[in-house]
Parts: structure tokens; sequence; C-alpha cells
């Protein structure tokens, strides 16, 4: 049967095994190091106060478990090394010399490396739950934007509808206005239709026949440019039309020829609404 050299065997495990080792007493000095922590300490601090020569420290380290295992008890914790902040898991364990004492064997294992991804890993997960949060927001932002879109189309679907129905109206409005104009143009009588300010707004074919005033030209004047009359007589036209609504009379209409000519006429007075403000129009119509 094959025999080992327990001392070979141990010296292997240690060498082998990917942390640090160290055994050290009761009062702190440090009885053996593996050549991994004499590599991160940068020498061999055997028979060093552990917490001076692995940590930087005056006195011992506020996690030191000797206590709990120099009373039998194998411990497990993490702690950070106030060296380099890097966090390690650190188990120590009795261990019992042939001389009767009692050491403290430390295995250490860094785990920053592995802190270092879980808080990635936790960050990963944050921002992918904001992600997923933001994305449920977008969605209902989609959707509050595509209600709100329906509502201003059927706002708009209503303005067009309206707009149609006044374009209709104004067309038929425009349309019975060409037809008014045509039969006032056949007219045998010169008209013409003055605004509560005195100025023309229109003249059919007949009064630019007789007196030879285009309506392009004669359209927007005022009251005196088309008749002569003084600011008596004028006057006393209003005065009746206040209390009859209609004047009788002869009135000198001006010619573009050359002197003016009298003719009958009939002036009547006719108010209409225009967008329900009362407008008040005087009609000239020759007899």
């Amino acid at each position: 049967m094959m025999q080992f050299n327990e001392s070979n065997i141990l010296k292997a495990i240690f060498c082998s095994f990917p942390g640090y080792i160290y055994i050290s007493s009761r009062d702190y000095r440090i009885q053996y190091m593996n050549q991994r922590l004499i590599e991160r300490t940068g020498y061999d601090a055997t028979g060093e106060l552990c917490y001076r020569a692995l940590h930087g420290l005056d006195n011992e380290c506020a996690h030191c478990m000797n206590d709990r295992v120099f009373h039998g008890e194998t411990v497990e914790y993490e702690t950070t090394s106030p060296r380099d902040s890097r966090m390690f898991r650190m188990t120590s364990t009795p261990v019992n010399n042939m001389d009767g004492t009692i050491s403290k064997l430390t295995l250490i294992i860094d785990m920053t490396e592995y802190h270092d991804a879980l808080e990635e890993l936790y960050r990963e997960r944050e921002r992918s739950r904001a992600i997923a949060e933001g994305q449920t927001e977008l969605r209902e932002e989609h959707h509050q934007l595509e209600l709100q879109v329906e509502e201003k189309t059927a706002g708009l679907s209503q303005v067009i509808q309206w707009l149609d129905e006044n374009i209709r109206q104004k067309e038929a409005a425009s349309s019975r206005v060409e037809v008014l104009s045509q039969v006032l143009d056949a007219s045998p009588a010169a008209i013409v239709i003055i605004n509560a300010g005195g100025i023309i707004e229109y003249v059919n074919e007949q009064y630019s026949r007789i007196t030879g005033f285009m309506k392009n030209v004669i359209i927007a004047q005022t009251l005196m440019d088309c008749i002569e009359t003084t600011m008596g007589e004028l006057q006393g036209v209003r005065e009746r039309l206040v209390s009859d609504k209609q004047w009788d009379g002869v009135l000198k209409f001006r010619s573009s020829e050359g002197p003016g000519f009298e003719m009958r006429a009939r002036v009547n007075t006719v108010t209409v609404k225009n967008q329900n403000e009362p407008e008040t129009y005087y009609i000239i119509t020759s007899a």
C-alpha cells in the first residue's frame, strides 16, 4: 500500500489553495504565511503581529475572531481590509500543535470581484427595471397621445363639417346675390344703394348708362359724388326718412360727360342685420 507524507500533502494543499493562508498564535503573532500571502504583503512577515503586517493597523482588527477560535469554534465571516478596501471571506479554525498549544489557521478568499459582479448585476437589473418602467410609461404616454389625436381629429372633423356647411351657405348666398344683382341690372330704373356713412355700395347698369359713371368708378365714392345737392337739402331728406322711411322728390344726378340732370326719385330706408348688428342703407330709385 502506498505511503503518503502528510507534511508534503499539506504543503501541496497550501501552495495550490487559490487564496491566502496564515497561521497565528493567541497573541496575534504570525507563525506561517503561504506564498500568495507573502506576495500580497510584499515580504514574509512571520513573527510579526498579524493586524500590523496584513492590514497596517496598530491594534487588533475590529472583526478579530481570536476569542471564539481559541475557544474551539470555527468561524466564517467577511471583512474589508483597511489597507486597500478589498473584500475577503475568511474562515478561521483552531489547530492543535504537537507541543499542546493552539494556533489559529485562517483561509482567505478575495471576494472583491465577486461583489463587484453582484453590484453590477444589481445595477443592470435596476437599469432593466427602469427601462421596463420607462417602456410602460412610454406606452401609456403613447396611448394618451392617441386619445388626444382622436379627440383633436374628431374636433377637426366637426370644424371641417362646419366649414363645408358655411361654404355651402356662402356659395348659396353668393348665388342669390348674383341673381339679385342680375335682376337689379335688368331694372329700367336707375338704382343707387348708400350705407349710413354716405358711401356708395352699389349702382345698377341703368345708373351707369344714364350718368356715364361705370360701377368700378362710382362704387366706394360718396353720396355727394353721385348727386348735386346742398347739406340743407340733404338734411331735409334725412328728417323725412326718419319719420316716414320714404322720400319722394327731384334729385339732380351728376354726369360724367358734363352738367348734371334732374330726375324724379324715391329714397327708401332699409335696416338689415349683419352679424347680429343692425345696419341702415338708403336706396335711391329713379322714377
